[in-house]
């Protein structure tokens, strides 16, 4: 935990974001995966809050317009429950600090620095009232801006993660840019391993992507204990002190799952299909197609979901929509 002032002296640092209350922050995502986190009180002792928070008119649009429900305001993050979902509220803001990405340019190096405002989906009128600095047709916006590879768990590392074209996804030791006239700068990773192996291909902006921005395998429960660089176990990044539920990994190897923090033990596994509609009989009708949870709501709603910026898959916490365009017919 860290005071409102201490995080924002934190420089440098990418996809790293904070909830605060009562000057007291916490880390969590910077992607709002995080629903419901913990926070200490005065005490010391760890209160849950929820974080899925939603505004006045949000709410009364939708008939199941949260994912996490609450039964009283305490409940809520904001100190605010409206029709089981946790409402803004101007009296008790939601408080979220989020870096700011400044990319390089001619000498001068990539960088970041914390900024603190209001949360995802809160209402605003300038960026710099959002967390992200990023205001967008009143709302603001979910800050996603930052480098092609990802620091291991969001913190300052000497360990990098990057997918190239999210297939296989490597776990780079040595992260370096250079320079180059008319100011454009490169930064490339190196000394990179593929599981178990090292390789001695070197990465470079083109080839790189974000993990977090891929479609992951599933989710997995980790246990306590070290997290590697290589999956058969070599060379200790971390150790997890505490069992993690629902982290998401990339691949698995030796009985670990590449994660977050590095190839890590786990006891249990998710694994998602976001291409499940493929394997449907296309001859089927409409009608003989029963998909759980996605009765009504899903059908008048998505329409409505996306006329605000866009952000369906965000809020329904679905990470891929893998729909058969075929014309159905009128109703």
């Amino acid at each position: 935990n860290k005071s409102k002032d201490e995080v924002l002296k934190i420089k440098n640092v990418y996809y790293i974001s904070y909830f605060c209350k009562n000057d007291t922050c916490v880390y969590t995502y910077y992607d709002y995966r995080d629903s419901i986190i913990e926070i200490p009180d005065e005490n010391g002792n760890m209160i849950k809050y929820i974080t899925d928070t939603r505004t006045y008119d949000y709410i009364n649009s939708l008939d199941s317009a949260c994912i996490e429900k609450c039964n009283k305001d305490s409940q809520c993050l904001s100190n605010k429950c409206y029709h089981n979902c946790c409402m803004f509220n101007d009296e008790t803001p939601v408080v979220h600090c989020d870096d700011i990405y400044i990319p390089p340019y001619f000498f001068r190096e990539r960088s970041s620095y914390m900024h603190c405002g209001k949360a995802y989906l809160d209402t605003c009128k300038t960026n710099e009232e959002c967390s992200s600095k990023d205001c967008y047709d009143g709302i603001c916006r979910m800050q996603k801006k930052g480098p092609h590879e990802i620091s291991l768990n969001g913190k300052p590392t000497d360990l990098y993660m990057t997918g190239p074209a999210c297939t296989d996804t490597y776990l780079c030791k040595s992260y370096k840019e250079e320079d180059f006239i008319f100011g454009t700068t490169k930064a490339h990773l190196s000394n990179c391993y593929l599981k178990d192996k090292p390789v001695s291909k070197e990465f470079y902006p083109n080839d790189m992507i974000n993990p977090d921005k891929c479609d992951y395998e599933g989710k997995v429960t980790l246990k306590p204990g070290p997290c590697y660089l290589m999956s058969n176990g070599n060379e200790i990044v971390k150790n997890l002190d505490k069992v993690y539920p629902a982290v998401r990994y990339f691949d698995i190897d030796h009985n670990r799952a590449l994660t977050e923090f590095g190839w890590c033990s786990f006891t249990d596994i998710k694994d998602i299909d976001s291409n499940w509609m493929s394997y449907i009989n296309k001859n089927l009708k409409l009608n003989e197609i029963n998909i759980p949870g996605t009765h009504d709501s899903g059908t008048y709603n998505v329409g409505l979901l996306r006329n605000t910026n866009n952000i369906v898959t965000e809020i329904m916490k679905i990470p891929l929509f893998d729909l058969i365009d075929n014309y159905v017919g009128d109703f």
